[in-house]
């Protein structure tokens, strides 16, 4: 069989080799934490979500808030352009 040349493909098959074995501490310990995060990533905002204006410590350890570390924008935006969001009045 010929070594596959995208990620996918590798990823593929390293989850059919990991099949193959019997699971190793260190992969039980990584698909513990991966099921953690997946829980975890239920509690992140999503784009859109309000945030309350909040105090807040600067880069130079000053006291700001949420407001204008942002410039005004408390809701959460994409990263990419072409998916954004305006801010929220």
């Amino acid at each position: 069989m010929r070594p596959s040349s995208t990620i996918t493909g590798r990823v593929a098959e390293l989850h059919a080799s990991m099949a193959a074995g019997p699971p190793s501490e260190i992969m039980g310990a990584f698909s513990r934490e991966q099921a953690a995060l997946a829980v975890e990533a239920a509690d992140i905002a999503k784009i859109g979500a309000i945030l309350a204006d909040t105090e807040l410590l600067d880069a130079t350890a000053a006291a700001t808030t949420l407001c204008a570390a942002t410039g005004q924008v408390t809701s959460v935006r994409p990263t990419r352009p072409e998916a954004s969001i305006r801010p929220q009045p």
